[in-house]
């Protein structure tokens, strides 16, 4: 994360072209975190992101984080 100082300046907003797909995903709501799983193509492999719900809760869900969870 990059903290800007008081005197830097922003440059103008620039318009990118993002990826968006519909689909039916993996998802999990628990209260301390939602999580979303992104299959790759033609895999049985994918990605995990995991967001916690409160700001600054990205530690506590590190501390609870082990083997067990994991493969949950």
């Amino acid at each position: 994360m990059h903290a800007r100082r008081r005197d830097e300046v922003l440059q103008p907003a620039v318009q990118v072209a993002t990826m968006h797909q519909r689909a039916g995903y993996q998802t999990l709501r628990t209260p301390t975190y939602n999580a979303i799983r992104l299959p790759y193509a033609n895999s049985a492999l994918g990605m995990v992101i995991v967001v916690p719900v409160r700001p600054g809760g990205l530690k506590e869900f590190e501390a609870k984080l082990d083997d067990k969870t994991v493969a949950a």
